[in-house]
């Protein structure tokens, strides 16, 4: 079994909250789902994200809690 470093969960308050600090399977670890679930909310727009410089996909802890809700 592969572990996945998290990055800290924050409080909506922290200026870091917005910024894009997860990678898929982060994300899908953060949210509890698969990585194919992630790529397929991305791909229909329901999941925000950006590309960083190597065009991986990239979320912030705002938006997964946004998608969450």
């Amino acid at each position: 079994m592969t572990t996945i470093a998290m990055p800290l969960v924050l409080h909506a308050d922290d200026p870091a909250y917005g910024l894009e600090r997860y990678s898929v399977p982060q994300a899908a670890a953060y949210l509890l789902v698969s990585p194919s679930r992630i790529y397929a909310d991305v791909s229909a727009g329901r999941l925000a994200h950006r590309k960083d410089g190597n065009r991986r996909l990239r979320f912030s802890q705002a938006d997964l809690d946004a998608w969450r809700s």
